[in-house]
């Protein structure tokens, strides 16, 4: 589990300091890297989180406070603490909403944060994301063939849900993922 929140911390700060912008910038080009969780980048993106927290419990809509709870908890944080007052916690407002994840992807993101916020897969917000990503999968791989990005999400997904490495539907999405890659080692 430590792995995973290190990866996910790196994952969502790499996304927070991209889309804000700041990666350019020469401070944090010439800082130590990777960051840890009392670096003053992270607390700041942790408060900037922290400042979005909506009544209901959401941070921006659905599938965001999905990513946020990644981020909280690979920064060390309770995911479940993060409230605003006495209202729905992020986690509490994601398990009402759960009924809103409908694709391959949805059901990757949704294990993904529910494993960051240490719940179970199989009855989060009275939804079983484990089989219904279990189900999309076809044609030894995950989802959509003409896809590759729903079997990169939901190989990680079936790992973090503490399916083992050698199970045919990760070992077959793996498979297709590599058969798929270009020559010069990338994806299109």
């Amino acid at each position: 589990m430590k792995f995973l929140k290190s990866r996910l911390l790196f994952i969502l700060l790499a996304a927070v300091l991209v889309l804000s912008g700041l990666a350019a910038t020469p401070v944090l080009a010439a800082g130590p890297y990777p960051y840890s969780t009392s670096d003053a980048v992270v607390s700041d993106a942790l408060d900037y989180l922290r400042s979005q927290v909506d009544t209901d419990g959401k941070i921006g809509d659905f599938s965001t406070s999905a990513w946020a709870v990644m981020a909280i908890a690979a920064a060390g944080e309770n995911p479940h603490t993060w409230q605003d007052g006495t209202n729905p916690s992020i986690v509490d407002y994601l398990a009402a909403n759960a009924s809103t994840a409908a694709t391959t992807t949805d059901y990757s993101r949704m294990i993904l944060a529910i494993a960051a916020a240490e719940e179970d897969p199989t009855t989060f917000g009275s939804t079983n994301f484990l089989s219904l990503l279990q189900g999309a999968y076809t044609s030894n791989q995950i989802g959509d063939t003409s896809l590759l990005n729903d079997d990169f999400w939901g190989v990680m997904a079936l790992v973090a849900a503490g399916d083992p490495s050698s199970a045919n539907i990760i070992q077959d999405s793996v498979t297709f993922i590599l058969a798929n890659q270009n020559t010069d080692g990338g994806w299109s």
